[in-house]
């Protein structure tokens, strides 16, 4: 453990550097935790709040698992449940008071492969989404549709009634073929029941999203096939596609801004584009280094809303050229850069006593947060 977060030794000291520009924070202020018993890539990942504390979960070390670990000392506190395949995407949400996780995930690699014919036999589909009970560990739903990886999960709410969007990627036919599913679904939390089937992407959906506009809930939704997509979520219906990306949209997220809700992408060539929710309008480009993705977060900085995007290489072996970056969203000004010296995985916040803060993932599990 201490190798590993003397390895961040000269980022923090960046950081820090780089804070005292950004806020009056000391360096005290500046943290570091390794996940005990963490390793590979730490993505994806999520936190919520169990008494007072935050937690992280995440996938096991390259296993089928997915665990918690407390957040400020690292311990592991335990496998939430197992799944048929590695775990590719995760999200939370409170349910009557009590916290429910969602997990998508695929075959394993040796098994991934599948058939046209599985489509309308449930039992078969590999790639399945489970909703767990934090609290009992039970799993509540198995919710098997997704031909490919379930790539993508969020959750809203209709009425009032807890809902999960679903976005899936690649699958394998039993030849080998490779193919691209881009179907998404909503489901009833509670029943796990399948309400939609929305299609219309031509490649892997890699994130989901969801906002509220004009009182109405939509889905949003990024694919490789260069655009963003924004459906009514009663309905199922798309209301507009987004174009503009010249790359794979592989991140999505929306933010409400003086009662004005916008839509950030990030393509892998290193762009992000800030969209209008209403008019589909893009209102800016942001430019980062070329030909890497874009990991996007919001935190309340000094009381004010900004966009926190990580720039991150798309392969390990290729010249480090990350950067950790704050935007104002209402000018697409870049108010903040520093440059990353160690690869990371994941670029989250979250909030706790009306303070937010930012963190960064990096490998084997070590955490950075200011």
């Amino acid at each position: 453990m201490n190798t590993i977060l003397m390895q961040t030794k000269s980022f923090l000291f960046s950081l820090c550097c780089f804070l005292g520009v950004l806020t009056t924070s000391t360096c005290a202020e500046v943290k570091a935790v390794k996940l005990f018993g963490y390793e590979g890539n730490l993505d994806p990942v999520t936190t919520c709040m169990v008494g007072g504390k935050i937690k992280v979960i995440a996938p096991g070390s390259y296993d089928t698992t997915l665990s918690i670990w407390d957040f400020e000392t690292g311990k592991w506190e335990g496998v939430i449940g197992i799944h048929e395949g590695y775990v590719r995407s995760v999200t939370t949400c409170v349910v009557d008071g009590a916290i429910k996780v969602i997990a998508g995930y695929g075959a394993t690699l040796s098994d991934s492969t599948f058939s046209h014919s599985w489509a309308n036999d449930p039992e078969r589909v590999q790639n399945t989404i489970r909703v767990w009970d934090l609290q009992t560990g039970k799993c509540e739903h198995a919710l098997r549709r997704h031909m490919s990886t379930a790539t993508a999960v969020a959750t809203f709410f209709i009425d009032g009634q807890p809902k999960i969007l679903s976005g899936s990627g690649i699958y394998r036919e039993s030849k080998g073929c490779v193919h691209h599913d881009g179907d998404m679904h909503t489901w009833d939390m509670k029943t796990g029941k399948c309400e939609h089937t929305l299609r219309g992407h031509n490649g892997p959906v890699d994130a989901v999203s969801t906002c509220i506009v004009d009182g109405k809930t939509k889905l949003v939704s990024a694919s490789s096939d260069k655009t963003v997509r924004i459906w009514d979520a009663q309905t199922g219906i798309c209301e507009r596609v987004l174009s503009g990306h010249e790359d794979w949209v592989t991140s999505v997220a929306s933010f409400t801004m003086d009662s004005q809700v916008k839509i950030v992408s990030g393509s892998q060539d290193g762009v992000v584009r800030v969209w209008d929710a209403h008019s589909g309008e893009c209102e800016h480009i942001l430019q980062g280094p070329k030909s890497t993705n874009c990991l996007l977060a919001s935190a309340f900085l000094n009381g004010e809303l900004r966009l926190v995007v990580g720039f991150q290489t798309r392969f390990v072996r290729e010249e480090n050229s990350e950067l950790l970056t704050i935007w104002n969203l209402q000018t697409g000004q870049c108010e903040y850069s520093i440059p990353i010296a160690k690869r990371f995985d994941s670029v989250f916040s979250f909030e706790q006593n009306g303070k937010s803060y930012v963190v960064m993932g990096f490998m084997n599990g070590v955490l950075i947060f200011f």
